[in-house]
């Protein structure tokens, strides 16, 4: 079955469900971030666990040669270390000798979501606010997420020097905070550089509303972090390999 699923991508993989199934038991319209991780970002896995304390499935790819044993190893140890993983995490590995196949790893962490919704993010974001909370007060934009017709972009930023933004414990934890390190220019929207990226989410309108609002102005370089509903919702073109346009690509399809 799972040949079929992911048949758009290189293979032959050999894709392990579950190889971790968290214990914790989730409310059905919880949110699921679904992401993808490598060995070298297990550090920040644990992280997001203990953050998070809520629903993640994730898939791992572990390269079908030598290093498999290390990767296993340290997958168990991470998970012997922390508890919030054994809570809270499913693992899914993808075992096969094809780097990169970003798009074909998140359709993995999003076929075995256990929740109605699921956020795609990239491991390396911490999460500076409660979304979870926020969403659940707003009657409009859960019924927008229950009607499979909405995704819900969450604003993701970025320090404008690297070392302002080294230490996550001084990360601001509202809006507020967030204003004002905007006004001293050391903070702006993520991938400043590229403002076709994240650009269309309208940072200088997010900055005056005090409610949500929609973007107007797609292009086929946008990339958000978007919370949607699972059962639906297209999957990311696995074609894509390698760095570049992948996440645009599942942006795309959405």
């Amino acid at each position: 079955m799972l040949s079929k699923v992911f048949s758009d991508a290189m293979g032959p993989s050999k894709v392990i469900p579950y190889y971790f199934k968290a214990s914790e038991r989730f409310d059905q319209e919880d949110v699921t971030i679904s992401t993808l991780v490598t060995h070298n970002r297990f550090p920040v896995l644990s992280r997001l666990a203990t953050r998070y304390k809520g629903p993640i499935s994730v898939a791992i790819h572990v390269n079908d040669d030598n290093t498999k044993d290390v990767i296993l190893r340290d997958l168990h140890a991470m998970y012997n270390d922390n508890p919030d993983m054994g809570r809270y995490v499913d693992i899914h590995l993808v075992v096969d000798k094809f780097d990169r196949q970003f798009n074909m790893w998140r359709n993995v962490a999003k076929f075995f979501v256990r929740t109605d919704y699921l956020m795609m993010l990239d491991v390396d974001f911490h999460l500076c606010t409660d979304f979870r909370e926020s969403l659940r007060k707003n009657d409009d934009l859960m019924e927008k997420l229950r009607s499979g017709k909405a995704a819900i972009v969450v604003p993701a930023f970025e320090y404008i020097l690297e070392e302002d933004g080294e230490d996550w414990r001084l990360f601001p934890k509202d809006k507020e905070a967030l204003m004002n390190i905007v006004l001293t220019e050391k903070i702006d929207m993520f991938h400043l550089g590229w403002t076709r990226g994240h650009g269309s989410t309208d940072y200088k309108k997010w900055y005056k509303s005090s409610t949500h609002y929609k973007v107007t102005d797609y292009n086929y370089s946008y990339e958000p972090y978007v919370i949607f509903k699972k059962e639906g919702s297209p999957w990311c073109d696995e074609r894509f390999v390698g760095y570049g346009a992948n996440k645009a690509a599942c942006l795309y399809e959405i």
